[in-house]
């Protein structure tokens, strides 16, 4: 007997197996950006800011030979809005921005 389940059905299968993953991941991060309203690199922290790069439901890396492209799904778009709404991008971002920043060195009178 065969049953079909979404792939993040909570109910018990002996196997799953997901058809179609291009279908499923179809954006790029430059799709992921436009598609949340926000530039590139802000769309970026947003996704550092969440772990969506790290979530088998958000991001998936297709390998065609030694190119790597991470694709993303429609829930990456979902999580990134809600993560927007509810802590803003100008907090976000600044936390980014901290966390990138390079400490400067301590400059000593000799």
């Amino acid at each position: 007997m065969v049953r079909l389940i979404a792939s993040d059905d909570p109910a018990k299968a002996g196997a799953v197996r997901e058809v179609h993953l291009r279908k499923r991941f179809h954006m790029s991060a430059t799709d992921l950006a436009a598609k949340s309203g926000l530039t590139p690199p802000k769309a970026n922290a947003v996704r550092q800011w969440c772990g969506i790069d790290g979530d088998a439901q958000c991001c998936r890396v297709f390998q065609h030979g030694s190119m790597k492209f991470p694709s993303y799904s429609d829930h990456a778009l979902t999580k990134m809005k809600k993560v927007v709404e509810d802590h803003g991008i100008d907090a976000i971002w600044a936390a980014h921005k901290g966390k990138a920043a390079k400490p400067v060195p301590e400059v000593r009178a000799a």
